[in-house]
């Protein structure tokens, strides 16, 4: 997803991973001028913020801008030097900051204290968008919120580019995106393809669903997430392990949890029917610290988390249904 601009290369991309709090650094050119740059980003699904920073100077007669996209609407926020006040005996310059949509000026500041006013000086633009908010901020040594206005857009940008128009020397730029919790236990399955797996595929012993059938728990160190309906599958993504996916039965964050989403995966050790074990816990925090798994006569499944003082069980479903 990328904003087309008259710039001959895009920035590069240094990493990729759309999982809780990402950051993306991008390569672009030490100097541009009068050019657009796309940012590509990660193709995922929508984040909950997006944050794009540029730390650049410019000569007096220059400015730069980020652009965010959200379908056909942009909008630009610029940053600039003003020339100094006809009667200022220093010659001092200033710093000018505005968020416009078309020809639409949402918001403008000219802040007098946090900004180098000279050319050739480096200042950082930052511009944060949620689904209801847009937050400027900027400085020369810390950021400081500038401006704060209601999104235009109502939705969070797909695509973010950085223009120069004249000469604008660029430090480093930068996108944070925040991307749900829940996106940590994102799958390729579906409800409907793994109900159909487990009904007509040859399984493995372990394969299957698996219903809840009690717990030890103490409840000052652990809360019952939900009483789970799990299916177990060979992983899709690391081979020679098991996905655990949530099929039913959250209580916590009930509105979040869907089927098919990865609720743990089980590694085989060197011991028959006993697994190491990472689990996506109700609130899609990953635990994968001394934990581990085991499988009884075939039919009973259980998770123990010794560092909390609990252990849930789980019963094997036969036939499938």
């Amino acid at each position: 997803m990328t904003l087309r601009g008259c710039a001959a290369a895009a920035a590069v991309l240094l990493s990729c991973i759309c999982i809780g709090a990402k950051s993306y650094s991008y390569r672009l050119p030490p100097e541009v001028t009068d050019s657009v740059i796309p940012l590509t980003l990660p193709e995922c699904e929508s984040p909950q913020s997006v944050t794009a920073s540029v730390r650049a100077s410019a000569t007096k007669s220059a400015s730069w801008s980020l652009l965010l996209s959200a379908g056909a609407d942009t909008l630009t926020v610029t940053l600039g030097l003003r020339p100094a006040g006809y009667f200022d005996p220093f010659d001092r310059s200033g710093v000018t900051i505005t968020a416009a949509s078309g020809s639409k000026i949402l918001a403008s500041a000219s802040p007098s204290d946090g900004f180098a006013t000279s050319a050739g000086e480096y200042n950082t633009l930052s511009v944060n968008a949620s689904a209801d908010r847009i937050v400027v901020s900027g400085g020369y040594h810390r950021l400081t919120p500038v401006v704060d206005f209601a999104n235009p857009f109502g939705s969070i940008p797909h695509a973010i580019s950085f223009r120069a128009d004249g000469k604008v020397a660029v430090a480093n730029t930068m996108v944070d995106i925040i991307y749900p919790p829940e996106s940590v236990a994102k799958t390729a399955w579906t409800s409907e393809s793994l109900h159909h797996y487990l009904s007509t595929a040859p399984l493995d012993p372990l394969e299957g669903y698996w219903d809840y059938l009690d717990r030890k728990t103490t409840p000052r160190r652990a809360r019952e997430g939900g009483r789970y309906t799990l299916a177990v599958v060979k992983s899709l993504d690391r081979p020679g392990t098991y996905d655990i996916l949530y099929v039913a039965g959250a209580r916590v964050y009930s509105d979040r949890w869907r089927p098919a989403m990865r609720k743990g995966r089980l590694i085989p050790t060197d011991y028959v029917d006993h697994y190491d074990l990472e689990w996506i816990d109700a609130t899609f925090v990953e635990r994968t610290t001394d934990i581990h798994a085991s499988v009884e006569q075939a039919s009973i499944l259980t998770l123990r988390f010794p560092l909390f003082e609990s252990s849930l069980r789980f019963t094997r479903r036969d036939p499938i249904q």
